[in-house]
């Protein structure tokens, strides 16, 4: 089992590697969580994947909403008019 200075060092060289921005690992749980919900992943399946005991936190606290989702609502609720 990795320890937390061998598990950092680890996602830093993968980083490293696929020569992409630095981002920590809490942020790609977050971009993780957000992305499957985008997705239509159900809120339940992703809180189960990433261990929250509700999907109540996976949303309120962990769900990240994109722009184009933003203009996507907006679209939607000016079609309705």
């Amino acid at each position: 089992m990795y320890g937390y200075d061998n598990a950092r060092r680890a996602w830093r060289q993968a980083i490293a590697r696929a020569g992409v921005p630095v981002i920590r690992t809490h942020d790609m749980r977050v971009t993780f969580i957000s992305l499957a919900l985008k997705r239509g992943v159900k809120p339940e399946v992703v809180a189960r994947m990433v261990g929250h005991s509700s999907p109540l936190i996976t949303l309120r606290i962990y769900r990240q909403v994109f722009d184009d989702e933003i203009e996507e609502a907006g679209e939607m609720v000016a079609n309705l008019v």
